[in-house]
């Protein structure tokens, strides 16, 4: 299980990357490119995914509680978001 808790990932290139069960908990992804990304199951409590690049990424599980999506793009196209844990908890203002 890969772990980035509290890491700060500004502008990182996390395109189709397998972060199956990550713990990405209070990490910075903002204006991160991650499209396709495999995010099930992961730890994404008080992520900020602020102006990232989220298309196509697969949520099912995930645990978004406090996570920030403002100005995120490819909200449209996530995969299972409505199977995500504590979704009514994050922030979406996204474009």
């Amino acid at each position: 299980r890969a772990t980035f808790v509290s890491a700060d990932l500004t502008g990182a290139d996390l395109t189709g990357a397998n972060l199956y069960k990550a713990d990405f908990s209070h990490a910075i992804l903002v204006g991160a490119h991650l499209a396709g990304a495999d995010l099930r199951n992961a730890d994404l409590i008080d992520t900020d995914f602020s102006r990232a690049d989220l298309a196509g990424v697969k949520l099912s599980k995930a645990n978004l509680e406090g996570a920030i999506f403002t100005g995120a793009t490819g909200l449209a196209g996530l995969q299972g978001l409505d199977q995500a844990r504590n979704r009514d908890k994050a922030t979406f203002d996204a474009k």
